[in-house]
């Protein structure tokens, strides 16, 4: 898939997993785990790609000696194994889980000859351990006689003791580990190390050639996971439901609507797009409560492959995300900057100076700044073709019908909280936090049961929720009870309850056992 993915033809392809099996057998015993022997064997099957053979992709990647491919192992690789520690994205042949997610990995083929010709000290072992280094290392398992099934013995280094020259301390030193480990893979070697010689010589000899293989069709698939930053107010959830076609994050017309990272998944044949919906970017932190939600925008940027940083079209400038681009591209991230609420301005030529001015902008830092509007869903498809374009390959990382990974209890607080967003104003909104005690399903014909807890920072702000006589508090119920139950698709039951949790926006324990756990 390495080599398709970067124009290889099919023999390319069969040549490349050729190197990138005998690669995985020829393995040292340094440890530096399969991770790395992948980013080995993307190495050279690049590199076979390149050369358009297996032994000359071999032979550049330094790891022939002779034409009769003296084959040496591989050494433990500082190089690759510091790759191997920050990526995820294997060059096409898929990706780690994201929280598995790390940066991409940067492999390439001088890297790999740079640690296959023995350049530099020594090797590092994953522990930290430095060890000498050999330029040739040979496997018992290859040190056959020439006239054998394996190939002839190289000549050693200086550096590399000869067998009449080792000493009793070096046999004494043995690793009895190493040794059972040769010991069990002895039987793999010996099965498949004649076949791959084999066709090692008859592909240098000019004995497959590219129409002899049958080209395979092959299906690239694009994953990965895309954050969507902006300031508050700007459209950042609009433009998630735009895009899944389903409202996911609730919504209203007041800043700051969005307190944590909520998930979306838009998946097709080809692709899966995780959307992650942030919170706004505050400027000035006030509570610890902000001070979190910057937090959630920070941690999605680091996880993220893509960024969609949005600017509100009807504001003159945006400075903050101006250099929050510029940050971003400094530091590789791929970004796609979108102006939305352009339909708001009153002109077509007032619409086009604006996006000129985030062009001239931002230009420099993005290959794209789309115009915008997420409410209409004008732009929304280019903008959601323009991020698969930057998506790496890989798998998908959930079932293609999965929309969100989010709870019902989840989505259900939401609702509750949109609701006391629409109904109340002044601070009642801000200081309002809900959760969902207990939802019970009950039996087709039953209505569901869900209890609800509203926290509050003050008692005048209890009494202003309930209402007098309790009839805002039964109205907002009402109200979210339709919501919900449009959202589970039956009947529900709801009971609240609404408590006094003083300056709980402030307290750092509570936020962290119960909005923001783990961040």
């Amino acid at each position: 898939p390495v080599c398709r993915a970067r124009g290889g033809s099919a023999a390319d392809t069969v040549r490349g997993g050729c190197c990138c099996v005998l690669l995985l057998l020829l393995g040292d015993g340094g440890g530096g785990g399969m991770t790395r022997v992948l980013l080995v064997a993307q190495a050279a099957a690049r590199q076979c790609a390149q050369q358009r053979r297996l032994v000359h992709g071999l032979r550049s990647c330094g790891l022939s000696g002779c034409p009769r491919f003296q084959l040496p192992l591989l050494p433990p690789c500082a190089a690759l194994a510091h790759e191997a520690g920050r990526s995820h994205h294997l060059g096409g042949c898929g990706g780690a889980g994201r929280g598995a997610a790390a940066s991409r990995a940067r492999c390439t083929a001088s890297s790999a000859r740079r640690c296959f010709a023995g350049q530099g000290a020594g090797s590092v072992l994953p522990s930290g351990q430095r060890t000498p280094h050999r330029a040739v290392a040979r496997h018992p398992r290859l040190s056959r006689a020439a006239g054998g099934s394996g190939p002839p013995r190289t000549e050693e280094t200086d550096d590399a003791p000869r067998d009449d020259e080792r000493t009793e301390e070096d046999e004494d030193g043995a690793d009895p580990e190493a040794e059972e480990r040769e010991a069990q893979l002895a039987g793999l070697h010996n099965i498949t190390q004649d076949y791959l010689l084999d066709y090692l010589r008859t592909t240098s000899e000019g004995g497959v050639e590219d129409d002899a293989v049958e080209p395979v069709e092959e299906s690239v698939h694009r994953s990965g996971f895309v954050a969507i930053v902006g300031k508050p107010n700007v459209g950042k959830s609009t433009l998630m439901n735009s895009m899944l076609g389903l409202k996911l994050s609730i919504v209203t017309y007041k800043p700051q609507t969005t307190r944590q990272r909520i998930l979306g998944i838009l998946s097709d044949d080809d692709s899966q797009i995780v959307f992650l919906d942030t919170p706004g970017v505050i400027d000035k932190e006030r509570t610890k409560l902000e001070s979190f939600m910057n937090r959630v925008v920070n941690k999605c940027i680091k996880d993220a492959d893509v960024v969609v940083v949005m600017a509100d079209g009807t504001r003159s400038e945006e400075p903050r995300m101006v250099e929050l681009t510029r940050r971003m591209h400094e530091k590789h991230v791929a970004v796609v900057f979108c102006v939305n609420k352009l339909d708001a301005l009153p002109t077509e030529a007032e619409r086009r100076r604006r996006l000129q001015q985030y062009k001239a902008e931002v230009g420099n830092y993005t290959g794209a700044v789309l115009p915008l509007s997420a409410l209409n869903g004008d732009g929304v498809e280019d903008l959601v073709d323009a991020l698969k374009e930057r998506l790496p390959l890989g798998p998908a990382y959930y079932p293609k019908d999965d929309v969100s990974q989010e709870s019902v209890r989840f989505f259900v607080s939401e609702l509750v909280r949109e609701k006391i967003y629409e109904r109340y104003q002044e601070e009642i909104p801000y200081v309002a936090n809900v959760s969902v005690l207990d939802y019970k399903e009950r039996p087709s014909g039953e209505k569901d049961y869900v209890e609800v807890l509203i926290l509050v920072e003050r008692e005048s702000q209890k009494s202003i929720l309930i209402g007098a006589q309790g009839k805002a508090i039964k109205q907002l119920m009402a109200d979210a009870r339709q919501s919900i139950e449009d959202f589970v698709g039956k009947s529900v039951y709801i009971q609240c309850r609404v408590k006094v949790k003083k300056d709980w926006r402030r307290d750092e324990k509570f936020l962290k056992d119960t909005l923001f756990k783990g961040e």
